[in-house]
């Protein structure tokens, strides 16, 4: 069933909100869905919420999956498992306000190499290769949230290592969904606000280089 629209109400006041609020619901609850802010910083929290919704970003992460590996990948609730970890880390920073949403996608180091064989086209892949495979995942992963959240926004570099075990876990303010593929758990953590600090950028082409006049 296709979600209803959403009909926001925003006051400092906590009374006048739910007040609002209450007579938004009783006229119009059955055909939208009633938003309860009391400040703009909510509001606009609440509208990024809205954008991203986990089951979007359960369906990017498996649709990335699949393509990769050509297999076929599901959301699942079912944990990632212990073990090392191969995980890369990048943001996505709107480029109007500054705001920064990070993207973290963990692979268990198994599937990892498997992706990076299929990815690379080698047979036995290097630790370099599997970060570096992973990296790019997260990339791709990102890009596709990116067009969800921001209409101008830029990606930073991802890093990645291979770690011992999982270390991201939810957190306030944060969408975690995860994916199966050839029966391992792939997961990935957005969050939202984060210090763009130490961030790593691609250059920026000028527009010599570009071929612009």
């Amino acid at each position: 069933m296709p979600s209803k629209p959403v009909l926001m109400t925003v006051d400092d006041d906590p009374g006048v909100s739910r007040s609002v609020a209450r007579d938004l619901r009783r006229r119009y609850g059955q055909d939208y869905r009633i938003v309860r802010a009391e400040s703009g910083s909510d509001a606009l929290d609440a509208l990024r919420e809205l954008a991203l919704r986990g089951e979007q970003v359960a369906a990017i992460l498996a649709d990335v999956l699949s393509a990769v590996l050509v297999q076929e990948a599901e959301p699942t609730f079912e944990p990632i498992a212990p073990g090392p970890v191969a995980m890369a880390r990048l943001s996505i920073c709107d480029r109007t306000t500054g705001a920064c949403t990070g993207v973290v996608l963990q692979v268990g180091a198994g599937l990892a190499r498997v992706a990076a064989s299929r990815m690379m086209s080698v047979a036995d892949p290097a630790e370099e290769d599997v970060v570096d495979a992973v990296a790019e995942l997260a990339n791709v992963a990102a890009g596709g949230i990116k067009s969800l959240l921001y209409k101008h926004a830029r990606l930073s570099l991802p890093s990645s290592e291979v770690v011992t075990g999982s270390t991201e876990a939810s957190v306030p303010g944060s969408q975690q969904v995860r994916a199966v593929v050839l029966g391992h758990v792939v997961q990935l953590t957005v969050v939202f606000d984060i210090d763009p600090d130490g961030l790593l950028w691609p250059p920026v082409l000028s527009d010599e280089l570009l071929g612009r006049p």
